[in-house]
């Protein structure tokens, strides 16, 4: 569609303080101010464009890293056949690809659940408790479920067998 024929003569003269269209009914002469904000919004969204592009390919290089260690465990545990060297692999492993954190493997022996294996990637490995019955403490209590068990204020929960220690060594939260 074309504008009327009035508005193009209007136009071509510029009488009657109207704008000028084009065949669309956009604005052949755009303020400058208008054109700097278009301008300035591409620019906005460019960079946001950017900064989600950085963000998902760390996310895709975080993701690429954790695979591979569990690839690397995978591996180690299905050429070992030692369950200490398993134990310590799965700790190494998980101490990696959680960060902060201190990692323990218990195995259950008869009644007794004993500490295989331990590494961290903050500042504590280990703790005071080294064996454990079935149902005592936390660790025990998610052996007796025999599913996993997310706690998210160790030192209050009440299953915590040393909450000193916790609050000492600054044990926030845990899986087990």
């Amino acid at each position: 569609q074309s504008p009327p024929p009035r508005l193009k003569k209007a136009c071509k003269s510029g009488r009657n303080g109207r704008k000028c269209l084009d065949r669309r009914g956009l604005d052949r002469h755009p303020n400058p101010l208008s054109i700097a904000y278009v301008a300035v919004a591409l620019s906005v969204t460019a960079a946001a464009l950017a900064v989600a592009w950085l963000v998902a390919r760390a996310e895709t290089r975080r993701k690429g890293d954790r695979l591979e260690s569990l690839a690397r465990l995978t591996q180690a545990v299905s050429l070992t056949l030692s369950l200490n060297d398993v134990s310590r692999q799965v700790a190494d492993a998980t101490a990696r690809l959680v960060p902060g954190s201190s990692v323990r493997v218990f195995v259950l022996e008869h009644d007794e659940l004993l500490v295989r294996a331990e590494a961290g990637s903050g500042g504590i490995v280990g703790g005071p408790h080294t064996r454990l019955r079935l149902g005592e403490g936390l660790v025990g209590h998610a052996a007796t479920l025999r599913e996993p068990l997310v706690v998210e204020d160790l030192p209050a929960h009440p299953r915590t067998l040393d909450p000193e220690w916790m609050r000492a060594h600054d044990c926030r939260s845990g899986a087990l």
